[in-house]
């Protein structure tokens, strides 16, 4: 079960105004001018002017978990308001960052596992909306030094939390903990427990990750729950924002012997149901669909997996409001994003690069059997090849490096199935000032006419803008990747429909 794990002094300037709105809105502004402006840094000479920790008015993680299944972290986020994510319109966004630790000692130390984020916008609702981030380990189930770990998740708005640094508090945010079991083969020779005191489960909530599409439901099951048993989570859509429903979206199940070792106090797990939204998407690139999705928790014994029993409403119900991101239309072998801004929909020459981390990453839809390079220029004329490894994700959310051809330096396009997100480069964004990107597109070496260009502008240090894109926060963990939701016309060249990411 989450520990809130944000302590708060009686000095912070947050408890007589807990919206901050001011500071809300001049954020970056007012850390370019004093990086210690909230008292946060890690060092810094400077005073700091107000001091604001853990505020929670707009913003907290509500739960978070491990999926043994596809070795993901992952924490549910809470967002309160309907504004104050981010300045002028809807479409602009500012991120939402987690890092995750780790500690097999029980709090004495903490492993830093990186960061991921996600994009998130002011919309016209007074209901709460629910996000999920997720960022897969890289180490295998026989590298952990012990079967079930404490992990913390530092959630922090429009500022990435710093590195191996797992007592730092966000200024808007919050820290929370949760016990995860890690290692299933740890449970071999072990005898399956009755229900102790310390039984039961309560599904703690549920999100949409948009990188993948994929709906993440976190469930608590206590010590002493049956190992034979096996826990489903059944989702259910509001289609029609009537309060019904009645719209299937589908279930996911967990085999409780697929946890281990459950410790004391119990343990927080995380069940991911990949859905296909494409039918609720707005049609426009400008505005987000808000949509409200319930989740049951019910359980079943070994060999009867089609006779549930719902676990009590007060446990096994819970409901979330939904960000669905906009359809991006894009042809293939064109850019569709640059660093979460779409390339079609914005003003030419009007998508600002910014955030303050490494990386923006350029997602395409594919040209099946054809290859392709992209390059970014300052002048026009001098083009750089973007030639780095590029993390891709495939239809059951594993991650994977995709390298370009040794011989020709150019990138395969790679089918719908091995890279959901359809990543194209990853670019470092070191420069200021206007720049073009460029996609350049081969079939069999040649070179093929008619290159997509992309201008795009990197302001200085701290600088924001209407249109304001997110680098891609590297870490420990690996990288996380910016939603796309990509719909290719008919009649384009190929004819190839990428309806969902």
């Amino acid at each position: 079960m989450v520990q809130q794990r944000n302590k708060i002094s009686k000095t912070d300037a947050s408890a007589a105004d807990p919206s901050c709105l001011r500071e809300r809105r001049m954020f970056r502004l007012l850390l370019q001018g004093n990086p210690n402006y909230f008292g946060n840094a890690l060092s810094s000479s400077l005073s700091a002017r107000k001091v604001v920790r853990c505020n929670t008015w707009y913003e907290e993680i509500r739960c978070l978990g491990y999926n043994p299944r596809n070795k993901l972290l992952a924490a549910v986020i809470c967002l309160h308001r309907p504004e104050g994510y981010a300045t002028g319109t809807r479409i602009s966004s500012e991120p939402e960052y987690v890092r995750f630790y780790l500690s097999f000692d029980d709090g004495g130390s903490w492993e830093d596992q990186g960061c991921a984020s996600v994009a998130v916008h002011n919309a016209p609702t007074v209901k709460n909306r629910h996000h999920a981030v997720s960022l897969p380990l890289a180490r295998e189930e026989e590298q952990f030094p012990a079967p079930w770990a404490r992990v913390r998740a530092i959630l922090s708005w429009n500022d990435a939390p710093p590195a191996n640094a797992p007592e730092w508090k966000p200024v808007f945010g919050n820290v929370a903990e949760a016990r995860v079991c890690l290692c299933s083969s740890r449970l071999r020779g072990t005898v399956a427990g009755e229900i102790g005191e310390e039984g039961g489960e309560r599904l703690c909530g549920i999100g949409l990750a948009a990188q993948d599409d994929a709906l993440l439901a976190v469930v608590h099951v206590g010590k002493g729950k049956r190992v034979s048993s096996r826990h489903h989570v059944t989702f259910w859509l509001d289609a029609d924002d009537s309060g019904a429903f009645s719209t299937y979206l589908g279930v996911v199940d967990m085999p409780l012997s697929a946890l281990g070792e459950i410790p004391a106090g119990g343990a927080d797990y995380v069940l991911r149901l990949p859905v296909d939204l494409e039918a609720y998407r707005q049609d426009c690139g400008e505005n987000s669909r808000v949509l409200c999705v319930r989740g049951i928790l019910s359980e079943s014994e070994a060999g009867s997996r089609s006779k549930f029993q719902c676990v009590s409403p007060e446990q096994g119900f819970a409901e979330a409001c939904l960000t669905v991101a906009p359809r991006v239309r894009a042809a293939p072998g064109e850019i569709a994003i640059i660093g979460g801004i779409a390339a079609k929909t914005a003003e030419p020459g009007q998508i600002l690069l910014g955030g303050g981390s490494p990386g923006f990453l350029i997602q395409g839809v594919p040209l099946p059997r054809h290859s392709y390079v992209v390059e970014v220029s300052a002048d026009g004329r001098n083009w750089q090849p973007l030639l780095e490894e590029v993390k891709v994700t495939d239809a059951s959310g594993a991650v994977h490096c995709h390298k370009p051809d040794p011989e020709t330096g150019h990138f395969a396009y790679l089918p719908f199935e091995e890279n959901r997100t359809g990543a194209l480069a990853c670019w470092d964004g070191a420069g200021v000032g206007k720049w073009q990107v460029r996609l350049r597109n081969y079939f069999g070496g040649i070179l093929l006419p008619g290159s997509d260009v992309v201008t795009v502008r990197l302001p200085e240090e701290g600088g924001a803008g209407e249109e304001s894109g997110h680098r891609l926060q590297a870490g420990g963990g690996g990288v996380a990747l910016k939603p796309m939701n990509l719909f290719a016309p008919e009649g384009s060249y190929g004819e190839y429909h990428l309806l969902s990411a």
